[in-house]
């Protein structure tokens, strides 16, 4: 028997806080736990779903609503939508919202070998021409130990795969020891970049890039330095340039970590040659608060007409098990001189029982002819009960909705009324749903 799928789902609420000079703690809390309430059992194109489980979760993706110019209150802005089968993510729905509807932006297919590992992700979009096109695809190979050894590109030229970079990688008992990039030129692989990985010590990294000039040779570009904590946590980076005069530093960051190793302080500093000592650049506190949920507040600053600046606050709200829940993103507004609040995320899972759930194959059917005039058969391999029917176009506008309260096995579905060309189909049973794409003909 298939699993149940417990997802709780959260409605954005009809309120506005632009404008407000800040958020408290206490206000972040009660905002998210506001959120985070159960609120149907929607497809996350229609509403916004989170979970704070004591069950093992899955990530099913995110929502993201933001504060438009003039708008009273918050609207769509952009949505992931993760969908599995067993335990392998084979499929990523990207959709935006440009304040006329939602509609498919985008979407990632991802195909496994016999081991359980991706081999393949193609990318699909939405152009601006409204026309669906795959244009390109990853490939991945790996070795006996099931690390990374060849990642390559191709993109779609004339409705043919074309090379355009790879990346090769090689490892021992350490780790990654060594990373290639090269470029398809003129039937070819040519060299671009390289990255060489030594560890001097146990808890320090050095990673050096060279680039392949036009003589044919490597030549050193930049080198980065990083020193880890025993709980192998990031505490300090350094990076340098080579000039003619050897390798000089650019960048220095400073990391200050409690005692769960979670940052509190980090600091950006570039060198100034001139003055040949570190100045300031950026820096970002972190504050934590609450257990369930944890609550992390952090505040980023840039160093401008020698003074600090503020620049935005970014509130997370994650689960004990450390999965996200609900971000608030807020921008200083010189104008206002007030914290603006501009942006939302809100993330969704699904508890994971005993037994692999097939998602969304829950609704197994089979949908033909595809293409014709109009008149669809859908044919279901069980009966179903409690449906709904739902047609977009491309620009995410409902054009047909029908509800359907009573077991069936077979539904003709008639959009004779509808004009030639590519639609989505997406029927709802319940908390599952199916998505295809349909094209009529006449």
């Amino acid at each position: 028997m298939k699993s149940i799928l417990s997802v709780l789902f959260i409605i954005i609420l009809p309120f506005c806080i632009f404008g407000q000079e800040e958020l408290s703690i206490e206000e972040i809390i009660e905002l998210g736990e506001n959120f985070i309430s159960s609120y149907g059992k929607e497809a996350l194109n229609a509403e916004t779903a989170s979970l704070r489980a004591e069950e093992e979760v899955r990530f099913l993706g995110y929502r993201t609503e933001a504060m438009r110019p003039g708008s009273n209150g918050w609207v769509g802005h952009d949505s992931l939508e993760l969908i599995y089968e067993g335990e392998n993510l084979v499929k990523c729905l990207f959709r935006s919202n440009e304040g006329s509807g939602w509609y498919i932006s985008g979407e990632t297919s991802i195909e496994y070998n016999a081991l359980g590992q991706p081999v393949r992700m193609t990318h699909s979009r939405l152009t601006n021409f409204l026309i669906w096109e795959t244009y390109g695809r990853f490939h991945s190979e790996y070795d006996i130990d099931g690390n990374l050894t060849l990642y390559t590109y191709q993109s779609m030229d004339e409705n043919e795969w074309v090379n355009r970079w790879q990346s090769t990688y090689e490892y021992d008992s350490e780790g990654l020891r060594r990373w290639l990039g090269q470029n398809w030129i003129d039937g070819g692989w040519i060299n671009n970049l390289r990255r060489t990985v030594d560890y001097p010590t146990d808890n320090k990294k050095v990673t050096t890039e060279e680039e392949w000039n036009v003589e044919l040779e490597w030549s050193y570009l930049t080198r980065d330095s990083e020193v880890y904590d025993s709980g192998d946590s990031l505490i300090q980076s350094l990076r340098e340039i080579w000039t003619e005069s050897g390798w000089e530093n650019l960048f220095k960051g400073t990391y200050e970590r409690n005692a769960a190793h979670a940052t509190t302080f980090y600091l950006l500093q570039k060198w100034d040659t001139n003055q040949s000592a570190w100045v300031d650049r950026s820096r970002r506190f972190t504050e934590y608060n609450g257990f369930d949920p944890v609550v992390a507040t952090t505040h980023y600053q840039t160093w401008w007409e020698d003074q600090w600046n503020d620049k935005n606050w970014i509130t997370n709200l994650s689960s004990p098990e450390g999965n996200p829940l609900f971000t608030v993103k807020e921008w200083w507004s010189t104008f206002t001189e007030s914290r603006d609040s501009l942006r939302l995320r809100f993330y969704s899972y699904e508890t994971i029982t005993a037994i692999p759930v097939l998602y969304p194959e829950l609704v197994d059917l089979q949908i033909y002819p595809n293409p014709n005039p109009g008149i669809f058969k859908i044919d279901f391999e069980e009966s179903v009960n409690d449906m709904l029917i739902q047609v977009f176009n491309l620009q995410g506008q409902l054009l047909y909705e029908e509800k359907i309260n009573h077991p069936i096995c077979h539904k003709y579905l008639n959009l004779s009324s509808l004009t030639e060309g590519n639609y989505i189909l997406q029927l709802k049973v319940g908390p599952n749903y199916r998505t295809e794409k349909i094209q009529i003909l006449k």
